[in-house]
């Protein structure tokens, strides 16, 4: 199987290893990055949340998520 992806920035994001995250990723162009969380498939914990907001808040120049986070877990 062939995959070509457009040269935009990706961020991809797993809770499982596996071949099929590691290939998605392998045939993805730069610039792209790679996390894994310690979670399942729906990829829903707290930091998985936060730095899918922050490659979204930076992809599309909005001000920064830090503020808003912060106030969401209560922490001034």
């Amino acid at each position: 199987m062939s995959i070509h992806l457009r040269t935009s920035p990706i961020a991809f994001a797993s809770g499982v290893t596996g071949s099929q995250a590691k290939a998605f990723f392998a045939a993805a162009s730069n610039p792209k990055t790679l996390k894994w969380y310690d979670t399942a498939h729906d990829v829903l914990d707290t930091a998985a949340i936060s730095d899918r907001a922050r490659f979204l808040a930076a992809q599309l120049n909005l001000k920064p998520i830090e503020p808003i986070l912060r106030e969401k877990i209560g922490i001034p």
